[in-house]
């Protein structure tokens, strides 16, 4: 079945250009959430990827 597969990668304003995508614990000053602000952004992105 063919399908249409998206990552998203968010990258803070600030990230330092030689942050990779995958590494972002070497990056001390980077924002953090916690799991409730992060169920709060999957909420607000579900509705625009849902069919």
């Amino acid at each position: 079945m063919a399908h249409f597969h998206q990552h998203i990668f968010a990258r803070p304003v600030g990230t330092p250009d030689a942050t990779a995508w995958n590494d972002v614990e070497s990056w001390e000053a980077a924002p953090r959430v916690d799991a409730a602000e992060l169920e709060q952004l999957c909420t607000m992105l579900r509705k625009h990827f849902t069919a």
